[in-house]
């Protein structure tokens, strides 16, 4: 993150070494020296005359905090004057694009850049923001423009040629060329819904180096406006904290902030934090001391203030890093970001409210996690469950569904699934399932929820199979941007630490945002302070030696259960599948006939006869949207003592018995 005083030391290298090509449109660069929020740019533009204009202007360095549509108004108005005097069709003008100002930017050009094909080279230029976050396709979006980045990347920089895809106008003072590149641009790729996708092709773009940051290329990513209509009425109508807004601005150099109601850090008791951490070396045969971890110094101060709604940087920057890791996405160019939240149910909670308005419709396996029933409830949403199986959501009986879909009846924005080791199940869908449901989202317009807490407690013999989050971005041909992927910290480190993170469109990412900021300003600093330190600590090598220590535990504990299942179940009393990941077994009780039932309810049984008995579990019927009936029933086998393991189950097996050997 460049201060907004090294444009002088970015820009102006960065224009004059363009201005050295052969073919540059840019001639004479000088820029002044910096003032407060300003810096004066001259540059000598090319017309279609030649070289016979001259122009100065000044660019806003605070335009990335969205402080300053005014400016970008006042730019957008002299662009405009400049065109018309002159007739310019090819214009390099550099562009500070940052995250917040994009709309405020694009909004105001919009009608200048629409039927003109005018600019023919923009450098995007970032002194506040990395330049490769995608910021750059977000600013076109609305003008229909495909962007291609171009194989030449000039200090901090990239140089991005485009062309219009509207048609060149009858104004253009040389319309041959103008209808010349026209026909060399590639025409817009357009989603099902007729919104263009924003396209940075990987093959035309290679691994630049950016302020001293190899960055990867970017992929085909939605653009914002698709994700409009599936936005809640209450999520458009969200408007942000124009406070915490400005809470960036403080670190400019020389800023004298009389801004937050923050409390003076000379206040807090707390001095230092310090724990420590179990070594992921450490075994029962070999242990290995534990390592001394501290939080102090600025951290400590990030720790104990208040900070940024998505999450203190650190930690936001070790899980973009964590998700290219695992799932092979780059944070940068890709259309996606990240928030943190206090654990992934508060997650969940946000973004259900975001996408779903009271009423609508949502697909949501069956059963399903019993902790988004009453989310959904309260929301009044149409669950329409889709059926599960041993290899996890059976994506053809959607298929079939979709295909014979009710015309006039809208298809759901949205599709809830666990795809690992899944609660209540314990199944992991396949990647052939996987591939099929993917297809059928972008297919029908649908976004996936990956709710994935169990990820990193997969245990089954086959190479673990990719996330969606990780499948959506194996296909170059198609964009990326269907599936809001949720993580969580709870079974990996602590439950009671509170953290998890979302990851997915930014669009949707900045609504879940803006409903915690209204809610609760941030997750906890603190907490957030001393997770980073812990992982920073574990590095991701010792990170992920750590979660396969995990899964490896909870394995031997499935494998304990399993064997005390065989011993009192196995006689044909309940059927099961065998989990591969996570802390659960759901298994099918053979009961006689009851209530209406012709496989038996489960429910009576648990949670009044297996009470008495000495044994808790779960019936199935907690599981279904609609409480119907069920013969299953969800047992956990992760905190339970495992000489008990045998004696719960035999009290089990020993409550079916005898409620088989009752008469009706």
């Amino acid at each position: 993150h460049l201060g907004p005083f090294t444009l002088t030391t970015n820009l102006l290298p960065l224009i004059s070494a363009a201005a050295a090509e052969p073919e540059s449109d840019v001639r004479v660069v000088t820029l002044s020296s910096v003032a407060h929020k300003t810096a004066t740019l001259k540059v000598d533009w090319k017309t279609a005359e030649g070289w016979n204009f001259k122009s100065e202007g000044f660019i806003h360095n605070n335009a990335a905090y969205g402080t300053t549509k005014l400016a970008n108004l006042l730019f957008a108005k002299e662009l405009q004057r400049l065109f018309d005097e002159h007739g310019i069709n090819a214009l390099s003008i550099a562009i500070h694009p940052g995250e917040v100002a994009t709309d405020g930017m694009r909004t105001s050009m919009t009608n200048f850049w629409l039927g003109r094909l005018i600019l023919k080279t923009v450098f995007v230029v970032s002194p506040l923001l990395t330049p490769d976050k995608g910021s750059y396709n977000s600013l076109f979006a609305s003008t229909s423009t495909l962007i291609r980045a171009d194989k030449k990347g000039y200090g901090g920089a990239y140089l991005v040629p485009f062309g219009k895809i509207s048609q060149p106008s009858a104004e253009a003072k040389d319309p041959v060329a103008a209808k010349d590149l026209w026909e060399t641009s590639e025409k817009a790729v357009s989603h099902s819904n007729g919104i263009p996708i924003v396209t940075v092709e990987a093959e035309s773009v290679h691994a630049t180096k950016i302020n001293g940051v190899v960055s990867s290329s970017p992929r085909n990513y939605l653009p914002k406006e698709f994700y409009t209509p599936y936005l809640s009425t209450l999520a458009r109508e969200r408007t942000p904290n124009g406070i915490r807004g400005l809470f960036p601005l403080e670190l400019l150099p020389n800023m004298l902030s009389l801004l937050a109601g923050k409390p003076a850090p000379q206040t807090f008791p707390i001095t230092s934090l310090s724990f420590t951490v179990r070594s992921p070396e450490s075994t029962t045969e070999h242990p290995v001391s534990d390592i001394p971890v501290s939080v102090s110094g600025e951290a400590l101060d990030e720790a104990l203030q208040y900070s940024a709604t998505r999450g203190i940087p650190s930690f936001v920057g070790w899980v973009e890093r964590l998700q290219e890791r695992f799932h092979g996405r780059s944070p940068k160019g890709e259309g996606w970001s990240v928030s943190i939240g206090s654990g992934s149910q508060d997650l969940l909670y946000k973004a259900f409210h975001v996408l779903l308005n009271p009423g609508d419709s949502i697909f949501v396996e069956a059963p399903v996690y019993s902790g988004v029933l009453p989310i959904l409830h309260s929301l009044h949403a149409e669950m329409i469950e889709i059926p599960t199986d041993a290899h996890g959501v059976r994506s053809s009986d959607l298929r079939t569904m979709l295909e014979d879909w009710p015309v006039g009846k809208p298809i759901p924005r949205t599709m809830y699934t666990v795809p690992y080791g899944c609660n209540p199940t314990g199944t992991t869908a396949t990647l052939e399932r996987r591939v099929e449901l993917l297809a059928l989202a972008r297919k029908y317009d649908f976004l996936i929820l990956e709710d994935d807490p169990y990820f990193y407690l997969y245990y089954g013999d086959a190479e673990r199979p990719a996330s969606y989050f990780h499948l959506e971005a194996q296909d170059p041909s198609e964009p990326v941007g269907h599936v809001l992927r949720f993580d969580s910290l709870s079974k990996i480190l602590s439950a009671g630490m509170r953290l998890g993170f979302v990851c997915g469109p930014e669009p949707i990412i900045d609504a879940i945002m803006l409903h915690t900021s209204s809610a609760n300003l941030q997750v906890s600093s603190t907490t957030q302070a001393i997770g980073f330190a812990l992982l920073e600590t574990l590095g991701y090598d010792g990170f992920e030696r750590h979660t396969q220590g995990v899964s490896q535990y909870y394995r031997e504990r499935r494998d304990v259960f399993e064997k005390a299942m065989r011993r009192h179940f196995g006689d044909g009393l309940a059927e099961w599948a065998t989990p591969e990941a996570g802390m659960f077994v759901w298994f099918k009780l053979n009961l006689r006939s009851s209530n209406g039932s012709e496989e038996g309810d489960s429910n009576a049984l648990i949670a009044q006869r297996a009470v008495a008995k000495g044994v808790l579990a779960i019936p199935g019927t907690s599981f279904f949207p609609n409480g119907r009936t069920s013969a299953y029933v969800r047992a956990s086998f992760s905190t339970i003592a495992l000489d008990d393991v045998d004696e719960a189950l035999r009290r089990l097996a020993e409550v079916v018995r005898e409620y088989n050997a009752e008469q009706p």
